[in-house]
């Protein structure tokens, strides 16, 4: 047992220690925009640090394909490859920075910043991230009243009339994008509620544009006049680079006796205040005078 002990000893001194995670190169960040629009210019950077160790290269690419690079000892020390959605600007772009323009459907895509150090070690670092481009609808949503000639309407001033118990059906339709806008109908600005809500089917287009509809049916109490009119409010929107919003104006008719609970005798010719009759609240008086 003692003799073995040396031996052991000598076994730990030979062991190679850990290279200290300080000398490794390091690549802290990768920033690809999520949602660019069609036809903008973005920039991709990767932030790195290589501990002292002289840079070799930095490269891009798409998919899996390389579409730039740069290598400072070279002259020009920056290439670009053709590869389908990236448009390189040259000027712009950098042993950090690689600037796009002309962003389309097609530059959208899984992009990787890949940096290596020079030799002996040629140590390499790559991360990636995703962009998905987007093509907004080309207008505001538009509203349609689908069923406005199911009677006769009734105008005040620039307004359209409507009275409670009637139904109220409305279509709201974005053009075409992608993806498909999302779409959101408003009562007076509070959200309608998901069962007056439907999605409508849109014939499908050539290409990969898409457009989007929902219809809006209810049949109207005297809570959606709450002041007066009615302000019905259709929003359209994807991801959160873009929002339009469109609305419609319907004027109360009517609402003066609903709203006051008003009543008629039956048979009689007095009015009726507050549910009594006009005979009953005058009793009242002479009684309260006495």
């Amino acid at each position: 047992m003692m003799a073995s002990l040396p031996m052991s000893l000598a076994l730990v001194m030979f062991i190679r220690p850990v290279e200290p995670s300080g000398n490794q190169i390091e690549l802290k960040q990768i920033h690809v925009p999520h949602h660019p629009q069609v036809n903008q210019s973005v920039s991709l950077w990767c932030e790195y640090d290589l501990h002292g160790e002289p840079l070799y290269s930095i490269k891009w690419y798409k998919d899996q394909q390389e579409f730039y690079r740069f290598l400072p000892k070279e002259s020009p020390p920056h290439l670009s490859f053709a590869v389908l959605g990236t448009e390189v600007d040259m000027s712009l772009s950098d042993a950090r920075l690689v600037h796009l323009v002309n962003i389309s459907l097609d530059s959208a895509g899984l992009y990787q910043c890949e940096v290596s150090t020079e030799a002996p070690k040629f140590k390499t670092i790559a991360r990636d991230a995703a962009m998905s481009v987007v093509h907004p609808p080309a207008a505001s949503p538009a509203i349609s009243w689908v069923n406005q000639r199911d009677r006769l309407r009734d105008r005040l001033g620039d307004l359209w009339g409507l009275r409670v118990g009637e139904r109220l059906l409305l279509h709201c339709e974005s053009e075409e994008s992608f993806p498909a806008a999302s779409l959101r109908f408003y009562i007076n600005d509070e959200i309608a509620r998901d069962k007056t809500v439907h999605t409508v089917t849109v014939p499908k287009h050539k290409g990969v544009l898409i457009s989007s509809k929902i219809s809006l049916d209810i049949v109207l109490e005297r809570r959606h006049f709450r002041y007066g009119d009615l302000v019905v409010k259709c929003t359209s929107d994807i991801y959160d680079i873009y929002f339009q919003s469109s609305k419609i104006i319907f004027a109360g008719i009517d609402l003066g006796e609903i709203a006051l609970g008003r009543q008629t005798i039956s048979g009689g010719t007095g009015c009726a205040v507050g549910g009594l009759p006009a005979l009953g609240l005058l009793l009242i008086i002479l009684c309260t005078w006495c």
